[in-house]
């Protein structure tokens, strides 16, 4: 079963930075400056009106001249009018004039991350807690930063000196359950996703994650509880029939695995695990034309997978398609040439269709791929029988008796072949 164990959701995206930038035309966060200016002033009250635009138009020529308080104000203006990377123009003009130091890092640090360009929140918010250590949220968007940077330990690291200043802050309990995710400690992860969800029992982001934390640990009576939770919140939800379909698979009800598996290639035709998870369904079924269906149609998206190729030219073999899975073995064979099990499947659907030349190469490359076994021995034996080369068959059926003495049908061969 192919799925998103190791993807996660971040949740509070808006909230964890809601009312940050909240700025009036006295100095925000409790700092002292000069008084605003009449331009500053005038833009402020247009602001509050709702003409922001006219209010950006007034700020210009005070922005141009570095005063801070324009800057501010240009800076909350693009902020809330969803202009987030102009919004951290602003904030960065303050930092470079040293003006309102933490306040101009913080700032630029939510506006990069509302834009998603996480390298710059990171330098930002780090720049934020350089100046002052001791203020929680700072050290909250920089983790969540370093997290969407896939710098999972430095994350880790950010959220616990969050969480030091503020114990309880979901937002940085919920980037630990992600880091430990991530890292592999699941235990704690599922204590950290437990306690959330008490808190938010509601949380489709959380849900979404505890799902694949279950995944990750197998427990598949948490995921089916978890996932059918998500999918009576949001019955179309692609994490919740994901999990059920996993835990379906896990417990071999491969039809309700399937059902659910139908769903996700419904919902995203395009997408190749999908269609390949749809089709190891059938295929556990035994439904062999629609496995079949559903791995052609993997193929399509992603032609050359050998995850989908193998278990097709199975499928293939299956339905009495010999020369479709020949080719289909073939193909998988351009793209894993050292796979011992496909020359080995191979080698049996050459030997069935009268080329027992061809099958014993496949035998041979199967031996030199590492599959050293009582059958492939065996089969090569029978393959050169059958090419009338008694030598070289009897040789290889005495090297499977080394792996399983006293086989009767391979002593049988032997006596056949003249020993």
């Amino acid at each position: 079963m192919t799925g998103a164990q190791d993807r996660w959701l971040w949740f509070l995206e808006d909230e964890w930075v809601q009312d940050r930038l909240a700025i009036e035309t006295s100095p925000p966060n409790g700092r002292q400056g000069k008084p605003c200016t009449s331009e500053v002033r005038g833009a402020a009250e247009l602001f509050a009106e709702g003409r922001s635009e006219e209010a950006l138009t007034q700020l210009n020529r005070s922005v141009r001249e570095g005063d801070p308080e324009a800057g501010v104000l240009s800076g909350q203006i693009h902020y809330e009018r969803g202009e987030f990377l102009e919004g951290a123009d602003a904030y960065q003009k303050l930092r470079e004039t040293s003006s309102y130091p933490f306040f101009a890092h913080f700032n630029a640090g939510v506006c990069h991350s509302r834009a998603r360009k996480w390298r710059e929140s990171a330098e930002a918010f780090r720049q934020a807690t350089e100046v002052e250590p001791l203020h929680p949220q700072a050290w909250l968007g920089l983790g969540v930063a370093l997290l969407h940077e896939d710098r999972v330990a430095e994350a880790g690291e950010a959220f616990q000196r969050c969480l030091q200043l503020d114990p309880e802050n979901p937002a940085a309990l919920f980037g630990r359950a992600v880091c430990c995710q991530l890292e592999r400690r699941l235990d704690e992860a599922a204590r950290l996703y437990s306690w959330l969800l008490e808190l938010k029992p509601d949380s489709e982001e959380l849900l979404s994650n505890a799902a694949g934390l279950a995944i990750d640990r197998k427990d598949w009576d948490s995921l089916r509880e978890i996932a059918s939770r998500l999918l009576r919140m949001k019955p179309e939800s692609k994490e919740a029939l994901l999990g059920l379909a996993a835990a379906a698979m896990a417990k071999s009800e491969f039809q309700e695995a399937a059902n659910y598996c139908a769903r996700l290639a419904q919902q995203n035709p395009e997408s190749f695990g999908e269609w390949l998870n749809l089709g190891l369904c059938y295929q556990q079924l035994g439904v062999w034309d629609q496995a079949a269906q559903a791995f052609e149609r993997a193929l399509s998206i992603k032609p050359g997978s050998p995850d989908a190729l193998d278990p097709l030219a199975r499928v293939l073999g299956k339905l009495g398609r010999t020369e479709a899975a020949i080719h289909t073995w073939r193909e998988m064979l351009r793209q894993a040439p050292g796979n011992a099990d496909a020359w080995f499947e191979l080698g049996c659907l050459l030997y069935d269709s009268g080329e027992p030349a061809e099958s014993a190469a496949a035998f041979e490359r199967c031996l030199r791929a590492g599959g050293d076994c009582f059958e492939a021995h065996f089969n090569l034996g029978i393959a050169y029988l059958a090419m009338g080369n008694p030598k070289a068959g009897r040789d290889a059926l005495r090297k499977a008796l080394e792996f399983r003495p006293g086989d009767p049908e391979a002593l049988c061969a032997l006596e056949q072949a003249g020993e």
